[in-house]
């Protein structure tokens, strides 16, 4: 029986979600033992605490500081030095990670997040542990981070990635273009009328999905008052884990009737999809993978500089997504829809062209050695 872990940091919802949905598929597959963990919960008490809230509040507050970090881990001059804090810093807090992996002695580890893989790839270069390691980047543009001399695997999104892998010293023998790992129920096709009448919204009206992304980042109440000048439009809201905006928005749009559905932290997100006509987001990978599998087309907006600017970039090479600038500029493009319903059919065709397939089994048959 092969025995698998899983591995992700609960720094970011993406890199948990990407997790989840290859552990769901393993979970259906005969001969495999796989296990989920969090790294974090096998670190040092403040390194736990601190670790997802620095994040949070660097998006949040100092988006531009977190940017300044993630393009220095890039840049020739300070990168190394940026680099070897990390690591002495992961190195110190994640013992009891290494501790467990070496309990545990699996056959293969699937690390969705950074951290898990150097931990496993220091382990492997000390000849401590024999496990096949294999990382999922889970944003379209890759950062040096996600590089570390032991990976025996990538599995990436798209084709930019595993160029700018290769750019990094990467063998391309060791990447496969897979995309980036969503819940297999994001690929099935479901109906508009009976979900929309599920969710209690007219089928009729032009609909428009405004994600926050899973921490409830970014000037949603300016976006959705905003919109909600267009008396066509119907808003579907997604607060994320942020309940503080969505009471704010529940008082700010008590007027608009049923034109507004607001929502917290949801587990419908593929039938919330399915019922709209196009998506606001900030662009993160697991985000953006998801709505492409749902052929719904995304207006970028506010994306976090660093990795979501990547991401951005990518799929506006491939005419994947759209761009705005700002609120005006998007409250813009909605005033006449139907010229913008003939722009979303054009995209469609370019998501068709750029998206992956069945993403979480070709990964999870990846991993185990499977032949496509």
């Amino acid at each position: 029986m092969m025995k698998v872990i899983i591995v992700y940091a609960s720094s970011g919802a993406g890199h948990q979600k990407a997790a989840e949905a290859v552990f769901k598929v393993f979970r259906e597959r005969q001969g495999v033992n796989a296990y989920l963990i969090d790294s974090l919960e096998y670190t040092t008490p403040l390194f736990h605490l601190l670790y997802p809230r620095l994040y949070l509040f660097l998006v949040r507050r100092l988006p531009w500081v977190w940017g300044f970090f993630y393009d220095g881990l890039n840049f020739t001059l300070i990168g190394p030095f940026l680099r070897y804090l990390r690591r002495t810093l992961n190195a110190l807090n994640g013992k009891r990670l290494e501790a467990f992996f070496l309990a545990e002695n699996p056959d293969v580890i699937v690390s969705t997040h950074f951290f898990g893989s150097e931990v496993v790839s220091s382990l492997k270069q000390k000849g401590k542990l024999k496990a096949r390691l294999i990382t999922i980047v889970t944003d379209f543009a890759v950062h040096s981070v996600w590089v570390a001399p032991f990976v025996d695997g990538y599995v990436v999104g798209a084709v930019d990635t595993e160029e700018s892998l290769i750019r990094r010293g990467v063998s391309k023998e060791k990447i496969a273009v897979l995309g980036i790992p969503i819940d297999p129920i994001f690929e099935k096709a479901e109906d508009r009328i009976s979900l929309s009448k599920k969710i209690g919204i007219s089928p009729q009206k032009f609909t428009v999905l405004v994600v926050s992304g899973g921490f409830g980042v970014g000037p949603v109440e300016t976006l959705v008052s905003h919109l909600l000048q267009n008396r066509e439009l119907q808003l579907l809201v997604v607060c994320g884990h942020n309940p503080s905006l969505y009471r704010r928005l529940k008082t700010r749009t008590a007027d608009a009737g049923p034109r507004v559905a607001l929502y917290g932290f949801v587990n419908n997100m593929h039938e919330l999809m399915s019922v709209s006509d196009c998506m606001v987001s900030k662009s993160g990978g697991l985000t953006m993978s998801e709505a492409l599998a749902k052929r719904l087309p995304i207006f970028i907006l506010y994306p976090i500089p660093g990795q979501e600017t990547g991401n951005r970039d990518v799929l506006l090479r491939h005419q994947a997504a759209f761009s705005v600038r700002n609120i005006r500029d998007l409250k813009e493009r909605f005033l006449d829809l139907g010229f913008l319903q003939k722009e979303l059919e054009k995209i469609k065709r370019h998501i068709d062209a750029f998206r992956q397939r069945h993403t979480a089994e070709h990964v999870s048959a990846y991993v185990i050695g499977e032949k496509r």
